[in-house]
């Protein structure tokens, strides 16, 4: 079975400094809910591979971005990109849940 992952909000990010405006970000996954794409990757946890300054928040993907979009759109397969480098303990066990 063929599965879809939509990258738009990281990959796209590298254009804008990762700075969709919220109402973009939530509509963006609507969509792509509707359209019965399966999973939607939202950003990166805790920056991408290599540092960037001021960045939106797809580039970081803290704990009530996610919350807030999991709370619009609940029934959306939300993913995040994960740098070893970037993240922990703590963020394993948050984005677990």
């Amino acid at each position: 079975m063929l599965k879809n992952l939509d990258v738009t909000l990281r990959d796209g990010g590298y254009r804008n400094q990762f700075s969709f405006s919220l109402d973009y970000v939530i509509e963006h996954i609507k969509n792509l809910t509707d359209s019965r794409v399966e999973y939607i990757e939202i950003g990166y946890r805790n920056g991408s591979f290599k540092p960037m300054n001021n960045v939106g928040q797809t580039a970081l993907c803290s704990n009530d971005y996610i919350q807030l979009l999991h709370d619009a759109i609940p029934n959306a397969k939300l993913a995040v990109i994960a740098h070893p480098h970037n993240i922990n303990h703590s963020d394993i066990r948050e984005l677990k849940k």
